[in-house]
């Protein structure tokens, strides 16, 4: 199917927002950790320590080597849309509002 100019920008423009929006879904970590119901249940599906997880939901950083694993898990859960660059955007939100304050 042929698209003139227009809408082939526009089809771009969709394709770049639908990639904001879905960065933007998580706001936050403890949006990700609300991914599971709990704690433990987290800490079963993804094999990570609870007093871990207990202490990265606290800190609310999550180690950049857990990132996998959790994108994994949550991938077996249905959720599609959680991804390193979701967790990137959330640490250089988190360092930034460091640094503002």
């Amino acid at each position: 199917m042929a698209f003139s100019t227009k809408e082939r920008t526009f089809t771009l423009d969709l394709l770049s927002y639908n990639k904001y929006k879905t960065y933007m879904k998580y706001d936050t970590i403890n949006q990700i950790f609300e991914i599971w119901e709990s704690v433990p249940k987290m800490a079963k599906e993804t094999g990570i320590i609870q007093d871990t997880l207990y202490g990265m939901k606290r800190r609310n950083s999550i180690a950049h080597w857990h990132w996998e694993t959790i994108i994994q898990a949550a991938e077996k859960r249905g959720v599609t849309d959680l991804s390193k660059e979701v967790f990137s955007r959330l640490v250089l939100k988190e360092r930034a509002e460091r640094l503002a304050a």
